[in-house]
């Protein structure tokens, strides 16, 4: 284990955690990976700007420190893994909504399925129930990494 330094002096960003977080779903998690995606969403989509806020698949597959999170000595299972472990185990809590939406470019071309997640939330439920009946769309709405998403 990395001794930590602690928490430098002067102004430190801070993540808003909803108390219901604390009280509802703290005590019920048992999985340190979906305590670790679930505590990193929170992060990342703090960073977002716009309502509501998602984080795709990709994303999170590209995220060094999330990855670097999950690994743990001694386990065989790569932080992929328990990525998507942790990933289905806030799904079927009902902490995370998944949605899956085939996106293409202007021609219509490469078209890929990209899974996108959200909080469980009144407003995230009505985008996914929304968007759940779209088959194809343009790339150009669902912006790159760092950048607002729909």
């Amino acid at each position: 284990m990395t001794g930590f330094a602690g928490f430098p002096s002067g102004k430190n960003p801070f993540v808003p955690i909803p108390e219901i977080f604390f009280t509802v779903l703290l005590p019920e998690i048992e999985d340190s990976a979906e305590l670790k995606v679930t505590l990193h969403l929170f992060w990342l989509l703090a960073q977002k700007q716009g309502n509501p806020r998602c984080v795709s698949g990709n994303d999170l597959l590209a995220d060094h420190v999330l990855l670097r999170g999950l690994k743990r000595r001694g386990d065989p299972r790569s932080p992929e893994d328990r990525l998507q472990q942790g990933l289905e185990l806030a799904l079927a809590r009902g902490t995370l909504l998944r949605i899956h939406l085939r996106l293409v470019s202007e021609g219509n071309e490469q078209a890929e399925i990209i899974e996108w997640y959200f909080f469980n939330t009144p407003r995230s439920r009505k985008v996914v129930n929304e968007l759940q009946g779209s088959q194809i769309l343009p790339v150009r709405l669902l912006k790159a990494e760092g950048e607002q998403i729909a």
